[in-house]
């Protein structure tokens, strides 16, 4: 259980060390993407939202700042639901963005836009407010986790996904919202019968 903790990372794609007595004498599973339960022995149902129900309609919006020389040559990897992203530069354009983030195996689809400019992380005092609409992921997503690498000390990046830090505040002292998403994520839409086992 001790190297499960150290080379893996949770839901909200945090990582945790465990070093109690037994850290070393239980063992777990990393079930295979499709697949869950306690031996991976079962499969999970394909989900999403009920097409017969009216209520939650927003879609999935995180924000993301990134204070950076765009020159630097550093780069950005992101993390959803405790799967990584390819590597981000960080003079990356929206469709390089896009691109990485959808390498992440549970992300189906995103689109992004950028306030200011063309790149990624900029460092001139203008902020560029980066928004990630989950079109394809419903309900309420876990946040993403950021994390740089070959940037100046002074870089900063910055996640604004939930409500302990859901706003970022750009150069203008403009404040930009995250949504949280309300569309049902239901096994089969709540349309059919699920069997986990088939």
């Amino acid at each position: 259980m001790q190297h499960l903790a150290e080379t893996t990372r949770n839901h909200e794609s945090q990582q945790y060390s465990y070093s109690q007595w037994d850290a070393e004498k239980i063992y777990g599973c990393i079930c295979d993407l499709g697949y869950t339960g306690y031996d991976c022995s079962l499969r999970v149902c394909p989900s999403g939202d009920d097409p017969l129900t009216t209520s939650g309609t927003d879609q999935e919006i995180q924000l993301l700042r990134c204070t950076a020389d765009s020159t630097s040559g550093g780069h950005v990897v992101l993390y959803f639901d405790g799967k990584q992203s390819a590597s981000i530069h960080v003079d990356a354009l929206t469709t390089g963005l896009k691109t990485a983030l959808e390498t992440i195996p549970v992300i189906e689809e995103v689109s992004i836009t950028y306030s200011e400019g063309n790149v990624l992380c900029r460092n001139d005092g203008v902020d560029n407010i980066v928004r990630i609409t989950f079109t394809s992921n419903f309900g309420p997503l876990p946040p993403i986790v950021a994390e740089s690498f070959g940037m100046e000390p002074s870089s900063a990046v910055e996640i604004a996904a939930d409500n302990s830090y859901g706003m970022l505040t750009d150069h203008n002292g403009i404040g930009h919202a995250h949504t949280k998403g309300d569309k049902e994520n239901d096994e089969c839409s709540n349309r059919g019968i699920v069997s986990s086992r088939s």
